[in-house]
Protein backbone atom coordinates (compact mmCIF):
# COMPACT_ATOMS: atom_id res chain seq x y z
CA UNK A 1 0.00 0.00 0.00
CA UNK A 2 1.02 3.25 -0.67
CA UNK A 3 2.92 5.37 1.98
CA UNK A 4 1.12 8.44 0.87
CA UNK A 5 -2.23 6.86 1.55
CA UNK A 6 -1.22 5.48 4.54
CA UNK A 7 -0.58 8.78 6.17
CA UNK A 8 -3.49 10.71 4.57
CA UNK A 9 -5.84 7.73 6.00
CA UNK A 10 -4.85 8.38 9.49
CA UNK A 11 -5.20 11.81 9.13
CA UNK A 12 -8.61 11.85 7.81
CA UNK A 13 -9.93 9.01 10.58
CA UNK A 14 -7.96 11.32 13.45
CA UNK A 15 -9.88 14.67 11.51
CA UNK A 16 -13.32 12.98 11.52
CA UNK A 17 -12.60 11.82 15.35
CA UNK A 18 -11.37 15.47 16.47
CA UNK A 19 -14.88 17.31 14.52
CA UNK A 20 -16.86 14.15 16.43
CA UNK A 21 -15.45 15.91 19.60
CA UNK A 22 -16.32 19.05 18.73
CA UNK A 23 -19.65 18.50 17.80
CA UNK A 24 -20.08 16.88 21.16
CA UNK A 25 -18.42 19.60 22.88
CA UNK A 26 -21.16 21.86 21.16
CA UNK A 27 -23.87 19.81 22.59
CA UNK A 28 -22.52 20.93 26.09
CA UNK A 29 -23.19 24.87 25.29
CA UNK A 30 -26.42 26.19 25.87
CA UNK A 31 -27.32 29.02 22.85
CA UNK A 32 -26.09 32.07 24.63
CA UNK A 33 -22.92 30.45 25.32
CA UNK A 34 -22.49 29.16 21.41
CA UNK A 35 -23.39 32.86 20.58
CA UNK A 36 -20.67 33.78 22.67
CA UNK A 37 -18.25 31.52 21.87
CA UNK A 38 -18.84 32.09 17.99
CA UNK A 39 -18.17 36.26 19.36
CA UNK A 40 -14.62 34.64 21.01
CA UNK A 41 -13.49 33.04 17.69
CA UNK A 42 -13.96 35.59 15.09
CA UNK A 43 -13.80 36.09 11.65
CA UNK A 44 -10.51 38.19 12.45
CA UNK A 45 -8.51 35.46 14.37
CA UNK A 46 -9.56 32.63 11.30
CA UNK A 47 -7.63 35.03 8.80
CA UNK A 48 -5.22 35.07 11.35
CA UNK A 49 -4.37 31.74 11.33
CA UNK A 50 -5.01 31.13 7.98
CA UNK A 51 -2.63 33.63 6.92
CA UNK A 52 -0.15 32.48 9.54
CA UNK A 53 -0.35 28.43 8.28
CA UNK A 54 0.06 29.85 4.49
CA UNK A 55 2.97 31.82 5.45
CA UNK A 56 4.41 28.74 6.65
CA UNK A 57 3.56 27.08 3.22
CA UNK A 58 4.95 29.58 0.92
CA UNK A 59 8.19 29.50 2.74
CA UNK A 60 8.52 25.86 2.48
CA UNK A 61 7.79 26.41 -0.92
CA UNK A 62 10.46 29.28 -1.38
CA UNK A 63 12.99 27.00 0.37
CA UNK A 64 12.90 23.74 -1.72
CA UNK A 65 12.06 26.47 -5.15
CA UNK A 66 15.29 28.65 -4.42
CA UNK A 67 17.15 25.43 -2.85
CA UNK A 68 17.66 27.46 0.46
CA UNK A 69 18.43 24.35 2.47
CA UNK A 70 17.96 20.79 1.71
CA UNK A 71 14.55 19.23 1.02
CA UNK A 72 14.44 17.41 4.23
CA UNK A 73 15.45 20.20 6.50
CA UNK A 74 12.98 21.89 5.11
CA UNK A 75 9.97 19.76 5.14
CA UNK A 76 11.27 19.38 8.98
CA UNK A 77 11.22 23.14 9.65
CA UNK A 78 7.86 23.38 8.21
CA UNK A 79 6.22 20.43 9.95
CA UNK A 80 8.32 21.86 13.33
CA UNK A 81 6.93 25.25 12.90
CA UNK A 82 3.17 24.41 11.91
CA UNK A 83 3.13 21.85 14.69
CA UNK A 84 4.49 24.53 16.87
CA UNK A 85 2.01 27.19 15.82
CA UNK A 86 -1.04 24.99 16.19
CA UNK A 87 0.08 23.93 19.39
CA UNK A 88 0.45 27.51 20.50
CA UNK A 89 -2.95 28.40 19.06
CA UNK A 90 -4.28 25.36 21.32
CA UNK A 91 -2.99 26.74 24.24
CA UNK A 92 -4.53 29.95 23.82
CA UNK A 93 -7.68 28.83 22.94
CA UNK A 94 -7.91 27.29 25.99
CA UNK A 95 -7.02 29.89 27.95
CA UNK A 96 -9.41 32.44 26.46
CA UNK A 97 -12.40 29.65 27.34
CA UNK A 98 -11.24 29.88 30.70
CA UNK A 99 -11.01 33.38 31.17
CA UNK A 100 -14.71 33.61 29.81
CA UNK A 101 -16.22 30.85 31.99
CA UNK A 102 -17.05 28.14 29.78
CA UNK A 103 -18.32 25.14 31.07
CA UNK A 104 -15.34 22.63 31.89
CA UNK A 105 -17.02 19.76 30.40
CA UNK A 106 -17.06 21.66 27.40
CA UNK A 107 -13.63 22.79 27.33
CA UNK A 108 -12.24 19.27 28.30
CA UNK A 109 -14.35 18.33 25.11
CA UNK A 110 -12.66 20.88 22.78
CA UNK A 111 -9.12 20.60 23.92
CA UNK A 112 -9.17 16.94 23.10
CA UNK A 113 -10.79 17.73 19.97
CA UNK A 114 -7.96 20.24 19.25
CA UNK A 115 -5.11 17.60 20.19
CA UNK A 116 -7.09 14.81 18.42
CA UNK A 117 -6.57 16.79 15.21
CA UNK A 118 -2.71 18.07 16.25
CA UNK A 119 -1.90 14.16 16.73
CA UNK A 120 -3.57 12.87 13.36
CA UNK A 121 -1.42 16.11 11.62
CA UNK A 122 1.94 15.11 13.43
CA UNK A 123 1.42 11.47 12.18
CA UNK A 124 0.32 12.49 8.35
CA UNK A 125 3.73 14.90 9.07
CA UNK A 126 5.76 12.29 10.40
CA UNK A 127 5.15 9.59 7.64
CA UNK A 128 5.40 11.86 4.75
CA UNK A 129 8.71 12.84 6.23
CA UNK A 130 10.26 9.60 7.28
CA UNK A 131 9.11 8.26 3.50
CA UNK A 132 10.63 11.59 1.93
CA UNK A 133 13.94 11.56 4.04
CA UNK A 134 14.53 7.61 3.52
CA UNK A 135 13.77 8.28 -0.45
CA UNK A 136 16.64 10.83 -0.17
CA UNK A 137 19.05 9.19 1.21
CA UNK A 138 18.37 6.47 -0.61
CA UNK A 139 19.03 9.32 -4.21
CA UNK A 140 15.91 8.22 -5.51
Amino acid sequence: MNILLIAFAFFVLLTFGSRTLGSRALKQLTLEEKTKAAALFSLNRNLYLTAALIGFALLYFFALQYRLMPFPFALGTYVVLTSIFIGINIYFTNQKLITHNFPQPYIRLFLASDLVYLIGLMIFFGIIYSANLYQHLLGA
